[in-house]
């Protein structure tokens, strides 16, 4: 995606600890790439104390505060707030459970948004401009008291994956190909506090049914390494094992397998974008929600929680799955419809274009854009002057709503005011955006937001691959929207057709 004016400074409060594990930090490091992708910078204000994960942000170009205050306490938001401050950010992302409704108020200020990263719906986070729930059972009415519905963003579509776990060809799963499917990842997450990946090893060492490849995966905080070795050694007599500790291409490993052993966590989401079929372990109580989620939707088999994890029952249900390579490829298949890799955009560009929202135009709305078209400024900057009458205006909005070509919208904020119209009229992958703000709207920096907001929502909606959009230059006020808001300028072209009642020349812009 073209970089955007619109994404400057985000700063991000994560941790990482073996006890609590790394997946609130990763995701956070997904959201950060996404708005690194559309030129934005990012800061970690971070109590980690893993060299190869502060190494990890570092290396991507993230600036690194390493917290010195108590974690979760005042002076965590004291410190954090300042940090958010020193940077100029506009957003300050909180992702981790003990951060309470008096932290997050602690952050709140006039000149920087806040928004929370959250699983479990169990707290106030009426503080919070927006808030991400990516899990698959996750909905907005959640979060209903809060009075905060219409800033939720839940469900499986927000999933924040990584660069490498973006859906590529190279994800497809092997799964779908193999007749005598043999390949299997074991992953429970960056640090696994219960040595998951032991107890799961252990069952495996009962297979006998077929030779497997195992491939192994320790997290970077991983502590557990030392005490798999004996199993690891019975494994191999049967098997082909490989220990892979924090993999520096994951993805590859996931890609190429055809069955993922995986903890209930945000690793889920990674396998699931690259259709590896899963079966899931409960390593936490929060991990229990989406992972009966996932095995009722048919997405994933559950095996269980992890203490009770068990070969008599964990073996038959492997190979259930080893002898029905067509279940196999119903559940690759299932789960990369369930996750199609956007989720980082989509959060990164609703946090851009905060506070507004689309909703489709209805007949409803016939008065109102007669109102906004023949408004005289409106009218001056288009490319045709005339005044619009009402009754060529109500044929014209029918001929709109009954195009399936069309997407026109009115965008409006949190609390349902419109500020405005925007219109992409389709053809091939192409579409053409054209917009309007309300006369009352004007003046308040809504206009490269909204152009944004409307083109993209239709690219990571897959409804068109690229927008276009045809400027007068006299139009200063748009040029300055489509420019603010990470359009390419191609100037004037002379093999292109130019829009309807053209007059004079026009600039042509571009997105992506």
């Amino acid at each position: 995606m073209t970089a955007s004016k619109l994404f400057g400074e985000l700063c991000i409060r994560a941790d990482a600890r073996p006890d609590v594990g790394i997946g609130h930090l990763m995701r956070c490091l997904a959201l950060a790439q996404a708005w690194q992708d559309r030129g934005g910078t990012a800061t970690f204000v971070t109590a980690t104390e893993s060299s190869a994960l502060l190494k990890r942000l570092e290396s991507e170009g993230f600036a690194v505060h390493r917290l010195q205050a108590e974690p979760a306490s005042p002076a965590d938001a004291a410190e954090t707030a300042a940090a958010a401050e020193s940077r100029g950010a506009s957003w300050i992302v909180v992702d981790g459970y003990p951060f309470g409704p008096t932290y997050l108020q602690a952050l709140r200020n006039d000149g920087v948004q806040l928004m929370v990263i959250d699983d479990q719906a169990t707290q106030d986070f009426a503080a919070a401009q927006l808030i991400v729930n990516p899990n698959v059972q996750a909905t907005p009415e959640l979060y209903a008291r809060d009075n905060g519905a219409d800033r939720v963003l839940a469900g499986s579509r927000f999933a924040l994956l990584r660069r490498e776990f973006q859906v590529s060809a190279a994800g497809q799963s092997t799964a779908a190909r193999r007749k005598l499917p043999g390949r299997v990842v074991i992953t429970m997450g960056g640090s696994d506090p219960p040595n998951a990946t032991g107890r799961v090893l252990e069952i495996l060492s009962g297979f006998d049914d077929r030779r497997l490849h195992l491939s192994v995966i320790l997290g970077p905080a991983n502590t557990h390494r030392e005490s798999l070795e004996p199993v690891l050694k019975t494994l191999r007599r049967k098997h082909e094992v490989e220990l892979l500790v924090d993999p520096p291409e994951l993805s590859v490993v996931f890609a190429r397998s055809d069955l993922a052993i995986s903890a209930a966590s945000t690793t889920c989401w990674e396998l699931a974008s690259l259709g590896v079929p899963l079966a899931i372990v409960v390593l936490a109580d929060n991990q229990r929600a989406g992972a009966e989620a996932l095995a009722k939707s048919g997405t994933a088999v559950l095996l269980g929680w992890h203490k009770e994890l068990k070969a008599n029952a964990v073996l038959p249900q492997l190979r259930t799955l080893f002898e029905k390579p067509e279940l196999l490829r119903r559940l690759a298949e299932d789960a990369r419809a369930l996750i199609d890799g956007r989720g980082s955009a989509r959060v990164a560009e609703r946090m851009a274009t905060y506070p507004l929202q689309l909703r489709a135009v209805t007949a409803a709305d016939a008065a109102i854009l007669h109102e906004w078209a023949n408004d005289p400024l409106t009218r001056r900057m288009s490319f045709s002057s005339e005044m619009i009458p009402w009754e060529s205006h109500v044929e014209w909005l029918k001929r709109r709503l009954d195009d399936e070509d069309c997407r026109f919208c009115v965008v409006q904020d949190n609390d349902g005011q419109p500020l405005g119209q925007a219109r992409l009229d389709r053809a091939g992958s192409s579409a053409t955006l054209s917009f309007g703000l309300a006369p009352t709207a004007r003046g308040k920096g809504f206009a490269a937001r909204l152009v944004r907001l409307a083109a993209v929502d239709s690219l990571l909606a897959g409804w068109c691959q690229h927008v276009d959009a045809w400027v007068r230059p006299e139009n200063v006020p748009s040029l300055a929207a489509f420019r603010r808001a990470g359009f390419t300028e191609r100037g004037v072209p002379q093999d292109q057709a130019r829009p309807e009642r053209s007059q004079g020349d026009a600039l042509l812009f571009s997105l992506p």
